[in-house]
């Protein structure tokens, strides 16, 4: 069965968006570092300069994450968090890839 230009072009632009998809999940992975200990600071003293933190080199530090905020009083506004909060759960990311392969072998 052949398939219309049509069907052709949107299997061709799906393809292309899974592996966009793929290649960016991939770069965001890696860790890049021209530290000769890998970006890993073994003992250092942290100070602060103004509102910038110091590392003992005298490199600033950027810190990035997520803000976790709770706003209910009755828990003097500190929540009961453990690891399974912060836990990335990409079960639900690998079952829609699958399902994207899937549709694009139809």
């Amino acid at each position: 069965m052949s398939l219309s230009f049509p069907e052709k072009m949107f299997n061709y632009f799906l393809k292309l968006l899974l592996g966009t998809i793929f290649l960016l999940v991939f770069h965001s992975c890696q860790i890049k570092s021209s530290d000769e200990n890998d970006g890993i600071v073994k003992k250092s003293n942290v100070s602060i300069d103004g509102t910038r933190f110091i590392e003992g080199k005298g490199r600033q530090i950027l810190l990035n994450g997520i803000n976790l905020v709770n706003k209910n009083p009755e828990e003097n506004y500190i929540g009961d968090y453990d690891s399974e909060t912060f836990a990335i759960h990409i079960g639900p990311i690998i079952q829609a890839l699958k399902i994207i392969l899937i549709f694009t072998k139809l």
